[in-house]
C-alpha cells in the first residue's frame, strides 16, 4: 500500500479498519510514504490482531506507523516489523484499555522523515 492521500493521520490509513476489526491478522504486508494517513490505523474495540512481519515507513503529518486506537483492546500480537520514518510515532495503543498485548521483536526509528 503507497501513496495514499487520505483526510489526516487521524483520521485515515494506509490499512483503515475502521470497525469489526476482531480477528485480524496483517502479515508481511508493506504500507509506505502515504502523505494523508498513517501506515496501519485500527479503532477499537478490538480482539485478536496480528501485525506481523510487515514494513510500515514515511507516513506523514500526526500519522502514526502502526496504531490501535479507542476502547479495549485485547489480545494484540506487534511482532516482527520494521517501522521507520513516521512523523508522529511508531507503535501506538491510544485511548481505552488494554489486555493480552505483545509487542516483540520490531525495529523501531522515528527519527527524521526521509
Amino acid at each position: 500500500m503507497q501513496n495514499y492521500t487520505g483526510a489526516s493521520g487521524n483520521a485515515n490509513g494506509g490499512i483503515y479498519a475502521i470497525g469489526g476489526n476482531n480477528n485480524l491478522s496483517v502479515d508481511e504486508v508493506t504500507i509506505q510514504s502515504n502523505p494523508g494517513g498513517s501506515g496501519f490505523y485500527a479503532n477499537g474495540p478490538v480482539d485478536n490482531v496480528d501485525i506481523t512481519n510487515s514494513r510500515v515507513s514515511g507516513h506523514g503529518p500526526g500519522a502514526r506507523g502502526i496504531v490501535i486506537w479507542n476502547g479495549l483492546k485485547s489480545n494484540i500480537n506487534i511482532s516482527s516489523n520494521w517501522v521507520s520514518n513516521n512523523n508522529c510515532c511508531g507503535i501506538e495503543l491510544q485511548d481505552g484499555d488494554a489486555s493480552g498485548v505483545t509487542i516483540s521483536g520490531n525495529y523501531v526509528d522515528i527519527g527524521s522523515r526521509r
